[in-house]
């Protein structure tokens, strides 16, 4: 018994001095000077992470039960077959740890303080990265699924963290390097501070800049016991500030479904959505907005390129505009826009958008390239574009250079649909109802304007071949249309009851917005300005011409010919429409001026020997009706409208008709049934025979 009690006495007298002397020390705040055991420790800790560590300053320790380590200067190299260079480097970092509850198994850290860090992370072409402390199998191992089983194993032996007292990291400088994607990404933190007390959440705050970009946020935690990302998913929340807008998100951080990942959902408000393109590099002068942006994170990964790869990104917006062209009369305001923008795994990028032009419902679909590609090659986004608005579809196809300018575009272009009038609600003018068409070409816009270029257009069985262009240069729109057509049909260009200078009520569409939510067009809902109205006509400035290598009326075969035509500032002109007829010519010159209280027209027209057969055929397709009109008219009136053209005119009117089985019934001409008047008036025999009739007529009003 004496042994034992000696033997006890002999252990625990050491024990009892070495407690007393870390109370002493504790309490006069000794602290020991490491520097001569700076080489042992770089040599175990080198050994530990299998790469070299150089203390290059002071290493000062206060010896307590919650030990402090102060060490100024650390370098810590990159793997062997890395070759030179710093993985890390910092000015200070002092650490305090609670040696108590690391005997049972728990972390408690008093405090974490590092300054001046600089992190300069690489990923290789071979998936291997210089931040990995252990072996490749190590990793495939740690990463490798496990059975319910060895997780619950692998949980009741490693260490948990308990408590964090007090965190401060400052000037912190990570540069990121991909080299699959060839990319390399700079990050600042400039402030880092937290805590997490023992059984209570985790909070941080953070500052700093991404790619020269500031943020600010606060991230809130579960309590640090249940930190166990190997194991299982750690809710999070974090709430802060991005490219000027606030947010909010939910999310967590862990193992879920046998790979860790990081899954947030965040809400930002108010958003400058081209302000935010811009900041992330992706275009440029994109006038866009949103009351509401929803994403949702689903992360995964190790690297860059692996998290571009496996990961989903969704966009939600709600109650946004966007602005397409310039401000002014060429642009296109897309107001109430609702929509998503995803990118799966492997996917392209897509958008799928709905929102309102004036009063008319769009549809904006856009389909990209898979989130790798674009960020692996940013030089070309191959893209295609659709709007789907009043029974028309117009796509867009090609591909925009990065970063996106909404100034500079080059693309493949179609439009169609069953009717032309169909888009006068979205267009704001009354279109003739001419239709099915489609429209193709190359689609260009520059800083001034755009161009369409190879352009085609098919309205039913005629075509249209050349060239348009628009410019904003000056105080107006200035549009130039080219045009060549090899067959050109009278048939596909019916009016029905269209006219061209009588406004028009707008359809009733339960879809479009109601007046009191109407706002920003000069045009009431349910008026639609005429096609010749003054409103109309002072738009824009334009010229056309086009070339008909063929004309046809039905089976008729009418001739060819050339239009041209030009609006200058409110003023429209035909001058002139030349047609070369089978066996005659005819020559219209014609133009009309509206203003608000009366309008000013001129027609002058020299037709010689027209077939009135083909006239009698567009009335009755089996009619025998046949011969020859000759036509001279010149008229100048000014009257309310173009319907009262005649009504108002003065100027001369001659006429010369040699008919074959005549039947005034068949065409509403003015000079077939003048002829048909002074027939009865000249011969009123019931088989009245008339060989010719030549007349001329000066008209006042």
């Amino acid at each position: 018994m004496k042994l034992l009690r000696w033997m006890a006495i002999l252990i625990c007298t050491p024990l009892i001095l070495l407690c007393a002397a870390l109370v002493v020390t504790s309490l006069l705040g000794i602290t020991i000077n490491l520097d001569k055991l700076r080489p042992m420790v770089e040599h175990g800790v080198s050994a530990a992470l299998g790469r070299n560590v150089q203390i290059t300053g002071s290493v000062e320790l206060l010896p307590t039960l919650q030990p402090r380590l102060e060490i100024q200067g650390i370098r810590i190299d990159n793997p062997e077959d890395w070759g030179s260079g710093d993985f890390i480097s910092i000015n200070l970092v002092r650490l305090q740890l609670g040696l108590v509850a690391l005997l049972q198994k728990k972390i408690t850290i008093p405090e974490i303080t590092a300054e001046g860090v600089h992190i300069i992370l690489e990923s290789r072409a071979d998936a291997k990265n210089n931040w990995s402390f252990t072996t490749p199998a190590a990793e495939r191992n740690d990463n490798a699924p496990q059975p319910a089983e060895s997780r619950t194993e692998q949980e009741q032996s490693t260490l948990a963290f308990q408590a964090l007292d007090q965190l401060s990291l400052k000037d912190i400088a990570v540069q990121y390097t991909d080299a699959v994607l060839q990319k390399t990404i700079y990050f600042h933190l400039n402030e880092l501070s937290g805590e997490a007390a023992a059984g209570e959440a985790m909070r941080l705050h953070t500052e700093g800049s991404l790619q020269e970009k500031s943020f600010s946020f606060d991230l809130d935690g579960d309590a640090l016991d249940t930190f166990r990302p190997q194991i299982q998913a750690w809710p999070l929340s974090i709430s802060g500030t991005i490219a000027g807008s606030p947010f909010s998100s939910q999310g967590s951080y862990g193992l879920k479904d046998t790979e860790k990942q990081l899954l947030l959902d965040m809400s930002l408000a108010k958003v400058d959505i081209g302000a935010l393109l811009s900041w992330l590099g992706v275009a440029e002068n994109i006038e866009a907005s949103t009351d509401e942006l929803g994403l949702q994170l689903h992360l995964q990964g190790d690297s860059l390129h692996e998290l571009l790869d496996k990961s989903e990104v969704s966009f939600s917006l709600k109650g946004g505009s966007i602005n397409l062209g310039k401000k002014g009369d060429s642009s296109f305001p897309i107001t109430r826009v609702n929509g998503t923008i995803g990118a799966k795994p492997g996917e392209e990028i897509s958008f799928q958008l709905g929102g309102i032009i004036d009063t008319t419902p769009v549809t904006i679909r856009i389909q990209g390239m898979p989130l790798l590609q674009y960020v692996t090659d940013p030089g070309e986004l191959p893209i295609s574009i659709t709007f789907a608005a009043a029974g028309a579809e117009l796509v867009f196809t090609g591909a925009m250079a990065m970063p996106i300018d909404s100034k500079s575009f080059l693309f493949s272009m179609s439009l169609q649909g069953e009717q032309l009038n169909s888009m006068n609600d979205f267009l704001r003018v009354d279109l003739p109802p001419f239709g099915p068409y489609r429209l193709q070409a190359q689609f260009a816009t520059s800083n001034s304007g755009f161009d369409l270029s190879d352009l085609q257009i098919q309205v039913g069985s005629s075509d249209l071949t050349g060239s348009m262009s628009l410019s904003n240069s000056g105080e107006k729109p200035e549009v130039s249309i080219q045009l060549h057509s090899t067959l050109l049909q009278i048939d596909d260009f019916q009016l029905g009851d269209w006219s061209p200078d009588t406004t028009q009520e707008s359809v009733p569409d339960t879809e479009k917005i109601t007046e009191k939510e109407h706002s920003g067009s000069p045009t009431k809902p349910g008026k639609i300005p005429s096609f010749l109205s003054p409103e109309s006509l002072a738009r824009y400035n334009a010229t056309l011409s086009i070339e008909m290598q063929k004309v046809l009326s039905g089976k008729d075969l009418l001739g060819s010919g050339t239009l041209h035509s030009r609006l200058e500032n409110g003023h429209f002109f035909i001058d002139p429409l030349q047609l070369k007829l089978a066996e005659g010519s005819a020559n219209l010159q014609f133009s009309y001026y509206p203003t608000a209280s009366a309008t000013a027209i001129h027609l002058s027209t020299t037709i010689d020997k027209l077939d009135i057969g083909i006239l009698a055929h567009r009335a009755k397709a089996d009619s025998t009706m046949a011969g020859v009109l000759s036509l001279d008219i010149a008229l100048d009136s000014t009257a309310p409208e173009l319907k009262d053209l005649m009504a108002y005119a003065d100027g001369h009117f001659d006429l010369a008709f040699i008919p074959v089985n005549f039947d005034a019934s068949l065409i509403d001409l003015w000079a077939v049934n003048l002829l048909s008047a002074l027939a009865s008036k000249v011969d009123d025999e019931p088989k009245s025979i008339i060989n010719c009739l030549v007349a001329s007529f000066s008209m006042e009003e």
